[in-house]
């Protein structure tokens, strides 16, 4: 097996090989099979419920397949493993051990073979190089990033709205304008970290400051939560920062934080190694 290409290099290549294709087949055929429906006078509701399964199907079967030939290939090339198969998971590009989407894959005889293989990598640790485009600590703050779109929707709907009445146009254009405006003043002024990571240590508003040695299984993940009535009304679709401590454990949401998934999986590993291996 040789080492040749770097984790950030096999997640590019995992999502233009596995996530891009997988959504662009979804979405292709359900435009085209809904579009056909429409057109032979099929009630609109079930021709997109029709598409929508007639886009699932060959789309499964396609990541089925993609997502073994990314898994030999990235896991064949890459030194680190541990961090490649965490990065990816988080990425959504292949799922956790014994997941149903994980059991559906699709492997012929030799590649459970070149898989066992693969997996007797992952009885050595990690070398850990540092990643020097990380700080020392890193501060995470609330995000303003929904209501600078709506400034911005608004904005466009008064320009737009110039056609029909330039008063309430302007009414219009002033007020997203000024959204704008407030909200990257908030985001200046508003400067309390919701979450900080150095180090030394790990500090969020839940749990306050806890050091590296008390932390443990610290993860970001996928979540769906399906409400009450598991309806797609009340489902929600997000990603958390899970770790426990010696109080118990944390499970805070990051869809209203100021950071991507996979950067902040990124900046766990970093700091947790660097901690590991005494680096300052």
């Amino acid at each position: 097996m040789s080492d040749q290409i770097t984790v950030e290099t096999a997640l590019k290549k995992g999502r233009w090989m596995v996530t891009i294709p997988f959504i662009s087949i979804i979405i292709a055929i359900l435009i085209v099979v809904s579009a056909g429906l429409m057109f032979a006078g099929l009630h609109p509701f079930i021709s997109v419920v029709l598409a929508g399964i007639s886009g699932s199907i060959p789309g499964l079967i396609y990541y089925c397949y993609a997502a073994t030939r990314w898994r030999i290939w990235a896991f064949s090339q890459v030194t680190n493993v541990h961090e490649l198969k965490r990065a990816a998971i988080t990425a959504q590009i292949i799922y956790p051990d014994n997941s149903w989407l994980e059991k559906l894959e699709i492997k012929s005889e030799a590649d459970k073979q070149k898989l066992a293989e693969i997996q007797q990598r992952f009885s050595k640790p990690d070398i850990f190089t540092d990643d020097p485009t990380v700080p020392w600590e890193t501060y995470i703050y609330a995000s303003s990033y929904s209501y600078y779109n709506l400034g911005i929707g608004i904005v466009i709907f008064g320009i737009a709205y110039f056609l029909i009445s330039y008063m309430w146009a302007s009414v219009i254009l002033s007020s997203g304008i000024a959204l704008i405006l407030w909200t990257r003043y908030r985001s200046r002024s508003n400067r309390k970290s919701m979450i900080t990571i150095n180090n030394e240590e790990l500090t969020t508003m839940m749990t306050g400051c806890i050091k590296w040695v008390d932390i443990s299984n610290e993860e970001v993940i996928f979540k769906r939560n399906e409400g009450l009535a598991q309806s797609n009304v009340n489902r929600r679709e997000y990603y958390v920062l899970k770790f426990d401590y010696p109080g118990g454990s944390a499970t805070i949401d990051l869809s209203h934080l100021d950071v991507k998934a996979l950067h902040l999986d990124h900046l766990l590993y970093v700091y947790r190694n660097r901690w590991t291996h005494k680096i300052n």
